[in-house]
């Protein structure tokens, strides 16, 4: 690879750690534990679904509260929009009306709710994080 010409001899060393460095990362040793903790908070945010919509007495059962927004955060994560903005929300609300038998109102409510809990409030705390730190040396921030 290094013998290649021109530009590919300037490269191959760059993509040769590359390489490395990605064999390390998608081992099942270091893929594992982070892909159940994953799949467990995203089963835990369907869960948020069914229970937003439970206390506004709506009845959809939970499989389907796990397809809606299985489904609406994956359309999410195509559109080059930050959290999916907007068709997450679209397709939350719609599949909740259309094929989940929620009303209008209760779908818009809780697609509200659920999106504040999973996105908006992170971003909430990151972005008072951000001010807090905002303009103070790198030391004062880590303690090193």
């Amino acid at each position: 690879m290094e013998r290649g010409p021109g530009p590919f001899k300037r490269i191959a060393p760059k993509l040769a750690e590359a390489y490395e460095a990605l064999a390390i990362l998608v081992s099942p040793k270091n893929l594992v534990l982070p892909a159940v903790i994953s799949i467990g908070a995203w089963l835990l945010e369907c869960m948020a679904l069914w229970v937003i919509l439970h206390g506004f007495g709506q009845t959809t059962a939970i499989p389907l509260c796990l397809f809606f927004y299985a489904t609406s955060t994956l359309a999410g994560a195509i559109v080059p929009t930050p959290g999916g903005l907007g068709v997450t929300e679209t397709l939350l609300e719609q599949g909740l009306t259309k094929l989940g038998h929620v009303s209008d109102i209760f779908a818009t409510a809780a697609m509200i709710l659920v999106r504040f809990a999973t996105l908006w409030f992170a971003v909430l705390v990151g972005f008072v994080a951000l001010t807090l730190l905002r303009g103070r040396p790198v030391e004062a921030r880590t303690g090193l």
